[in-house]
């Protein structure tokens, strides 16, 4: 994904909306990385599955700083992602409860909202 690469490389970009941009490889967690300086990331409606949320997961656990993510709001509204997706985030929040601000989730089955603030 050239667009991981560029947030890398240009640490002034803060905010990233990719909403309605589904990616079959679901390589999100590559704009999650410890050495990006995302602040913000809205995937609304890019068709990520408990597979993507897995990887999106084990990017964002915690690491030792510097390399510690950064991101504070992720945004993964109306996406395919099930009861086992909501398990990976409850696993990664074991290890960062503090750096995720807001993570807004809505089940697609049963119209189930999770909001952490």
């Amino acid at each position: 994904m050239q667009i991981a690469g560029m947030i890398i490389n240009i640490k002034c970009i803060k905010d990233l909306n990719l909403d309605m941009n589904p990616n079959t490889q679901e390589n999100y967690h590559l704009l999650c990385t410890p050495g990006g300086s995302l602040k913000y990331l809205s995937l609304r409606l890019c068709e990520i599955s408990d597979n993507g949320m897995k990887k999106i997961a084990k990017e964002l656990e915690y690491h030792d700083p510097p390399d510690n993510p950064k991101l504070t709001i992720l945004n993964l509204a109306h996406n395919h992602i099930t009861k086992n997706g909501a398990g990976h985030i409850g696993n990664m929040l074991r290890t960062n409860r503090i750096r995720i601000i807001r993570m807004q989730i809505k089940f697609k089955k049963n119209r189930t909202r999770i909001e952490l603030e």
